[in-house]
This record gives structure tokens, sequence and C-alpha cells, in this order.
């Protein structure tokens, strides 16, 4: 046990040839200055009793989310004891989603707000080293998400992990730079839409969209980026009864992409995945 300057104690476990500190791993040990020794951890170690929650709440760059946490209710969760991953997106995540959609989820905190933001939640403590290229993450959402890990960093779909493992009592935070959506939104409650599929998703060359409208409204149907950058989109015109639209895909990068569907004043979106 070794007492800290914020006058708590850290613990030191060492198996093998290993060291951890509170759980973090001494990654480079030893390096010596004229006024002490550094040890290198790859995990930010957070003061006891410092939820997840807390992590979020004190942080400047996390505003949005903090206000959607507690409008849906899981800032509880959150400061509750269990063992969460919290991917958090930055307030210039939010920034980034399509005009509008910020708006229309914090109107629905009990649904579509709630439903985005456990797309955003593991119940499992998965550090930066936990995580594999390839793997998938199920969410509490029940969706899953994909992590890549390449020479430009790493990727929970495509969203950027900027900063990692802020280790709280009940779990740790990894800050993104992208919101996660899940499949569907809302389409379930717009009462304008009957039905609605995307399919081959994963895609390769062509996406089939098909919808059941019932009221006689225009549809445009908006491909995003996870930027939210409009890279395509497709009038379908007005009219009441069976759409279908084949979209071209074949020139889109590989990666996640984001359907905003909009009939009328109704709105919903649905990730796809394009593959090469």
């Amino acid at each position: 046990m070794i007492e800290t300057l914020a006058e708590q104690n850290i613990t030191v476990t060492i198996e093998g040839e290993d060291v951890f500190i509170n759980g973090a791993q001494v990654i480079l040990a030893d390096i010596e200055a004229s006024n002490g020794v550094v040890h290198v951890i790859d995990a930010v170690l957070i003061p006891d009793a410092t939820t997840i929650f807390d992590i979020v709440s004190e942080s400047p760059t996390h505003i949005t989310l903090q206000a959607a946490l507690e409008a849906a209710s899981l800032d509880e969760t959150l400061s509750s004891p269990g063992a969460y991953t919290l991917f958090a997106p930055t307030d210039e995540a939010f920034d980034l989603l399509p005009e509008g959609l910020l708006a229309d989820l914090l109107a629905d905190p009990d649904g579509d707000l709630a439903n985005v933001l456990l797309h955003h939640v593991t119940d499992e403590i998965l550090l930066s080293t936990d995580l594999e290229d390839g793997q998938t993450i199920q969410t509490l959402f029940e969706e899953n998400l994909v992590v890549t890990i390449s020479i430009d960093g790493i990727f929970i779909d495509d969203a950027e992990v900027i900063l990692t493992n802020l280790v709280g009592v009940n779990g740790v935070v990894h800050i993104i730079d992208a919101v996660l959506q899940p499949t569907f939104l809302s389409v379930e409650d717009i009462s304008s839409v009957g039905s609605f599929s995307a399919f081959p998703n994963p895609s390769t060359t062509a996406l089939n969209v098909t919808m059941d409208v019932t009221v006689n409204e225009r549809v445009y149907i908006n491909i995003l980026n996870v930027a939210g950058q409009l890279v395509q989109t497709v009038d379908l015109g007005g009219g009441v009864g069976y759409n279908e639209t084949m979209m071209d895909v074949s020139s889109l990068p590989a990666g996640f992409y984001i359907l905003d569907v909009n009939v009328g004043q109704d709105r919903f979106s649905h990730k796809i995945q394009v593959v090469r």
C-alpha cells in the first residue's frame, strides 16, 4: 500500500514479472529524474469513490453527455456499484449529429435517448489492453460494437478512441470522437411508416431500402458518415404506400454510416455497414 499526495492509498500487485498499481499495469519502469522517479502505467488512476458518472460530470468536454445521462435517468446506473465500460462521446461528437437529431433524442429521454446511451455501455470492464482487432462487444442495448485496431488508432465502430482507461470504482471510461448509433432509433414509434428495412446489411455494392409509408408526405433518404457529413441522398417523392429504392454504396469507403430517413416532419435513423 502506497499513500499518494491525495492522501489515499494505492495497491501494488506483482504477478510474475508484471507490476500493477490499482489494476493499471506498469509498462515502463524506473525513469529517473533529478527529483524522483517515473513509472509509466496503462490507465489513469481515479481517486476512490469516483464513479463512471463522476468522471463524466467532472469533465469539461462531456456537458452534453452528462445532461443526456441525467435526462434518461442513467446517471444513477453509472453511479451505482457494478462493472461497466462507457464509451463517452465528447460535446464535439454530439455536435456532429444530423441537425435536429439531438433535440429529437432529448425529447424522448426514456425511449430513443436511453437506447442510444445504452449502446455506449457494456456490463464488463474493458481496458484498452482487453480490446482486440475485430472484436465484437455487446452493449446494454443488446447490439454489437466492432473494435478496429490499426496503426491509425483504436476505433469502436467508426468512432476513434481519443483517450483510454479512465478508471472509476465501478468501471472504466474511454473517450470517443463520435456518437455510436444503434441499428434503429425510432422507426417503431413513427406513425407515418408502417414498416422499414435496409438490406443486405453489411453491404458491398448496393443497399435495398424499402418502407411502407402511411401518409402522403415527401420521403428523403440521406446517407451520412459518422462525422455527420452527407455522402448521398435520394428523393423518393411523395404518396402513400410501398416505396423501394436501390442505393449505390460501391464507391463508399468501408465503414459505418447512418441512413437518415425523413418522412415529412418525421425522421429516424438506421445504421448500416459497408464492407469490402
